[in-house]
């Protein structure tokens, strides 16, 4: 479709964005999710516990470089192109005692 100005480029995509806006989410959100559980599987597929539960796995920096965060999904692909030097995979339970104690500690897991 031609428009004669940027401007009606721009309100066309607008509307389009507005009647597909949930279709567009949940396809956003499906492969967010996608290239998490992607990235887990390429640093192991489960914690050191022997967690292997996807929901509750998290990836973590070995040696933390501060608060700089990447853009969504920027972290899985750049783990699924190799860059995985300073990462790991821990459960949240393990993760939390990770940051509580500077170091990492292979706890037992008991759910009732």
């Amino acid at each position: 479709m031609a428009y004669r100005t940027p401007e009606q480029a721009k309100e066309y995509n607008r509307g389009y964005y507005d009647l597909n806006r949930k279709r567009a989410n949940a396809n956003s959100r499906e492969k967010e999710g996608r290239l998490r559980r992607y990235a887990i599987l390429a640093l192991g597929g489960k914690c050191r516990c022997g967690c292997s539960c996807t929901d509750m796995l998290q990836i973590d920096h070995i040696n933390p470089i501060g608060q700089k965060r990447l853009p969504n999904g920027r972290l899985h692909r750049n783990i699924l192109q190799g860059l995985r030097d300073n990462l790991q995979v821990l459960c949240a339970c393990c993760h939390a005692v990770k940051t509580r104690n500077g170091e990492y500690k292979a706890i037992k897991h008991y759910w009732f």
